[in-house]
């Protein structure tokens, strides 16, 4: 098992490579570390998009409590740790699954972006599949603490405890005689009471129209588990559709008497409605719309062929379902890791101290020009980092910071007052090439507009005198943004020398020009 874990943590962190050599905080991941900083471990019992996230924020609040400094990476390698627990689960646990560890090992080979892979929101996509296996458990091995675990564990972290839940209470009619189908069943309804209630309060939910469902379900979530990979053309994936489901259909045929290929059935459709009932599908793409909504669509084709291919009366059948399973497998390939802008978190969280406030830049797409940003005021980042468990204060003080932040657009200009930093400090900006006497001055807010142009590479500047306390690159930004040079480590008089090594100077204006 130790080795087969192993095996499961190679494969999730082969798919979100550069998540481990390069962690990032990612989109609504921001909202969960904004959420537990303003006010700690209550928020476990706040939804998020409608719904309590139970094994996220847990995450999150454990990464916070060991280190906020390297809170991307702790969280990610916790989020593998928790993905590769799943599988291992799903092959050890005594289900009606046969080829238990191939299907743990399709959940690492789903053809799609690797969205579910690394970021700790995530692991919400993880845990519900522990519903899946108390679904299609074996009675004659019942587990109840553990399968009670299950239940809590996934019922909590995502609403697909709705979907399971008739299943539950099918195997509690069907066993009655069999306490512990019952107290399961029992579990999960309390479990699914929690969920709906919050889902009723605010979750936000798609009407596709006709048009929309019949143009995308079976291209996208069927016939893109074939040869998405490779071709987008409606003329290849629509006959692979309809294939994946010919195959499904005699499977459900071929075992018609067999009360959990039903159960594993209903548990695919579940999926697939589950998403296009949160997003509409015409909205929904594999690869670059919404990736984790095929993630369960497509491990559990996997699962049906698997059954299918080991189980099949016919031999013909059989190896067809085992040749679609892999060639889906192998249809993860051409998407099988992503890559991502580095964002710095670490530069930016250390240099958020000394600013009054500050916005620390996060992903939303992997692309340093579609940035997120979190905020806070820069004495909860200073407080933040002197509690940091995996960061000494002498090393906090010896990092180098930004000697500017961007400024929010809508936030007015500060009013420095007498001991303030700026009041009247003569501050300038050398551009190389410029005469002496006709460097940029800024205003008495200290602050300039720029944007990088044409460069390609980021910027380069010096605040002269003070080379090794500051950080020597410029923001790489299309747009125009307000930079403000108001770090506390900055004397009241400096220049800034703009440093052309070749990747440009920007385009500098004064602080009021649009």
């Amino acid at each position: 098992m130790i080795l087969l874990f192993l095996v499961f943590l190679g494969l999730v962190a082969s798919r979100r490579w550069q998540q481990l050599t390069s962690p990032q905080v990612w989109a609504e991941d921001g909202r969960l570390i904004i959420s537990f900083i303003e006010h700690g471990w209550i928020v476990m019992f706040q939804p998020v998009n409608g719904y309590l996230i139970l094994v996220p924020r847990l995450i999150t609040g454990i990464s916070l409590l060991l280190s906020v400094y390297y809170y991307p990476m702790v969280s990610t390698v916790l989020a593998c740790l928790f993905a590769s627990l799943v599988g291992l689960a799903v092959a050890a646990s005594p289900t009606h699954l046969k080829g238990r560890v191939l299907c743990a090992l399709s959940l690492f080979l789903v053809p799609s972006d690797t969205e579910v892979f690394g970021p700790p929101l995530y692991t919400l996509w993880w845990a519900p599949i522990l519903l899946l296996l108390v679904a299609l458990w074996d009675e004659k091995r019942p587990a109840p603490l553990l399968r009670l675990l299950y239940v809590a564990v996934g019922g909590l972290s995502s609403p697909y405890i709705l979907v399971v839940l008739p299943v539950l209470y099918y195997r509690a009619i069907r066993r009655r005689k069999l306490a512990t189908e019952t107290a399961v069943a029992v579990a999960a309804s309390l479990v699914a009471a929690v969920q709906v209630r919050f889902i009723l309060a605010g979750a936000a939910m798609a009407s596709p129209n006709a048009h929309s469902f019949v143009t995308y379900v079976v291209p996208r979530f069927c016939g893109w588990f074939l040869f998405g990979g490779i071709s987008e053309s409606v003329y290849l994936l629509w006959p692979a559709g309809i294939l994946v489901l010919a195959l499904i259909a005699v499977f459900l045929c071929s075992s018609r008497r067999d009360a959990f290929a039903w159960i594993l059935a209903y548990l695919y459709l579940g999926a697939v409605a589950s998403s296009i009932l949160r997003i509409d599908p015409a909205a929904l793409h594999p690869f670059r719309g919404g990736p984790r909504y095929f993630f369960f669509p497509f491990f559990l084709t996997s699962w049906i062929l698997i059954q299918s291919a080991l189980a099949a009366q016919r031999k013909f059948l059989g190896n067809l379902a085992g040749i679609v399973a892999g060639v889906g497998a192998l249809n993860a390939i051409p998407q099988w890791t992503r890559h991502h802008d580095d964002l710095h978190w670490a530069e930016n969280l250390v240099s958020a101290r000394l600013f009054t406030d500050y916005a620390i830049p996060i992903e939303s797409d992997g692309h340093w020009f579609r940035a997120w940003s979190i905020a806070e005021p820069g004495s909860t980042w200073d407080r933040l980092l002197r509690k940091d468990r995996l960061l000494s204060g002498a090393a906090l003080e010896g990092r180098p910071t930004f000697a500017y932040r961007i400024v929010n657009p809508n936030e007015p200009a500060p009013a420095w007052g007498d001991g303030d930093t700026g009041g009247g400090a003569a501050v300038t900006i050398a551009l190389p090439g410029a005469p002496r006497d006709n460097v940029l001055k800024l205003s008495a807010s200290r602050r300039i507009r720029y944007r990088s142009g044409s460069a390609t590479d980021f910027p380069s500047m010096e605040v002269v005198g003070y080379e090794p306390m500051f950080i020597p690159r410029l923001p790489l930004t299309a747009d125009w943004v307000t930079l403000e040079f108001s770090n506390s480590r900055l004397p009241r008089d400096f220049t800034i020398r703009v440093v052309d090594r070749g990747q440009g100077v920007g385009e500098w204006a004064a602080a009021g020009a649009q």
